[in-house]
């Protein structure tokens, strides 16, 4: 049985007959499934295989490459999980519930959902801010100068350490 037998039981029937049906066509083998780590922790795969062909054409084996799934799998449960658990608020309830759950799936101290003011675009007004677990009340503060500079302007904007040198008029930072 071998690396079947730490295919997830719920997996396992539909692993083992693509797999099955990818030796009998030598075709390619594409297949997403859970495996049952030693201590019970689930990992998430998503398993690729070519067939190596010999010279007459026939299957002599496969090169067969797996990968770890797992977090984007539970990005995904959680974004899942955030969807159906927004999908009954509205207004500033919403805002408020949606800062607080990312700052929870993200590990992140502060969480913000914020928009341009329409009636000064080069400021930025919040509709939701979390910092330190307790929802805190909305501002308007300047674009510029700020990571939502970057943000706003459709730019990536990521920062591992330093951002108080890098944004220092920006108040609400801290490193």
């Amino acid at each position: 049985e071998g690396w079947c037998s730490v295919v997830h039981p719920d997996d396992r029937q539909r692993v083992i007959r693509e797999w099955n049906e990818t030796v009998r066509d030598g075709a390619a083998f594409d297949s997403e499934y859970r495996f049952v780590r030693q201590k019970g922790q689930i990992q998430w795969l998503i398993s690729q295989g070519v067939p190596v062909r010999d010279a007459q054409g026939g299957v002599s084996g496969f090169i067969r490459v797996s990968t770890d799934i797992t977090e984007q799998k539970q990005t995904e449960q959680a974004l899942r999980l955030l969807s159906s658990e927004l999908a009954t608020q509205r207004g500033a309830a919403f805002y408020e519930a949606a800062v607080s759950h990312l700052a929870d799936l993200l590990h992140c101290e502060m969480a913000f959902i914020c928009r341009r003011d329409p009636a000064q675009p080069d400021q930025l007004v919040t509709l939701a801010i979390i910092a330190d677990g307790i929802i805190q009340p909305n501002f308007s503060d300047p674009v510029q100068g700020t990571p939502c500079e970057h943000v706003v302007d459709h730019i990536s904007c990521v920062i591992p350490s330093g951002v108080r040198q890098q944004y220092p008029d920006d108040r609400f930072l801290i490193d």
